[in-house]
């Protein structure tokens, strides 16, 4: 896995992944701000950001079926997301590793980025 830095920026075509599971709105929003901007500062083509939103209820994961299908039939150098829980638990997450290196991608993580951001505003109470 290619951790995403300053140093070090693909090139190309990337596609995005996030598992957003009972993720408040306002977070989600900003995990995928963070990859536009990411890609947009180092010159990269956002070709997709496929999004799981929901638990599977059988077989696979409907948004990463669909970023596998993306790499299959465009030249993406990568899959980009904020950090590699989004791939899921252990487990899940290196079976899923293993399907985008099959496919021919890279994984980018853009961790360093989302540490720099200024925490969200919380309202009292929540």
């Amino acid at each position: 896995m290619t951790h995403v830095s300053e140093q070090r920026a693909p090139s190309g075509v990337v596609c995005g992944y996030l598992r957003l599971m009972g993720m408040p709105a306002r977070k989600a929003a900003g995990l995928r701000l963070a990859l536009d901007d990411y890609c947009l500062r180092h010159g990269l083509l956002l070709a997709a950001v496929c999004t799981e939103r929901v638990r599977p209820t059988c077989g696979r994961a409907v948004a990463f079926t669909a970023l596998l299908d993306i790499i299959a039939i465009r030249e993406v150098v990568g899959v980009i997301m904020p950090s590699p829980t989004h791939l899921g638990p252990a487990k899940l997450a290196a079976a899923r590793t293993q399907l985008i290196h099959d496919a021919g991608s890279e994984l980018f993580f853009v961790r360093s980025r989302l540490r720099n951001q200024a925490p969200a505003m919380r309202r009292p109470g929540t």
